[in-house]
Formats: C-alpha cells, sequence, structure tokens
C-alpha cells in the first residue's frame, strides 16, 4: 500500500476493494474480472484504485499479505514458553468465503 498501513482510509479502501473481489470471483473467473467490475462495485475512484495498486493481481497479493499480517498477530508465546497459534480467525474468514475456497 501506498500510504500508511494504519491510515484507516486505506484500510476501509482496501478492505471495500478486496471483499469486492473476493465476492466477484465467487461467480466470475479471475481471469474475466477486470479493476473496472471491482472499483464500480467498491465504490472506489479509478485514481484511488491505482493510487494503491498496479492491478488487480498486486489487489489480490496485498489482500494475502494483509492476511497474513493478521494471522502472525495470532501466533505468541506464552508464560511457560509454549508457541500459541490461534486459528480462529482463519477458520472464520474461510467460512464467510468458502465458495472461493
Amino acid at each position: 500500500m501506498a500510504k500508511k498501513k494504519d491510515d484507516r482510509r486505506v484500510l476501509r479502501t482496501h478492505e471495500a476493494l478486496i471483499h469486492e473481489l473476493l465476492d466477484i470471483i465467487e461467480t466470475t473467473p479471475y481471469d474475466l474480472i477486470t479493476v473496472r467490475d471491482i472499483i464500480q462495485r467498491a465504490n472506489v475512484g479509478h485514481s484511488t484504485f491505482y493510487g494503491h495498486y498496479k492491478s488487480k493481481d498486486d489487489l489480490l497479493i496485498a489482500g494475502f499479505e494483509y492476511m497474513l499480517d493478521l494471522l502472525i498477530e495470532q501466533i505468541y508465546v506464552t508464560d511457560d514458553n509454549r508457541l500459541v497459534f490461534d486459528t480462529t480467525m482463519l477458520f472464520k474468514h474461510a467460512f464467510g468465503h468458502r465458495e472461493v475456497y
């Protein structure tokens, strides 16, 4: 992303775009999806999209990176040195997009 990851406007834009991309993937083969399809459904301007991403592929990669960042936040070490990975968020995400998976 072009701006700081903690900028709320950037996060809202990213979430809207990736959400719409995932929704479109449920009914349309990925190769047939256009940036125009995504931005129209997300109600995001053309210049805003290209201010953050180079292509729909770049958006998809950024979505995976965002998900990986969230997953990493779920890994921690307990006081007795056990490594714990809470996978709840991962499975909720997969269930919410089960048609894609």
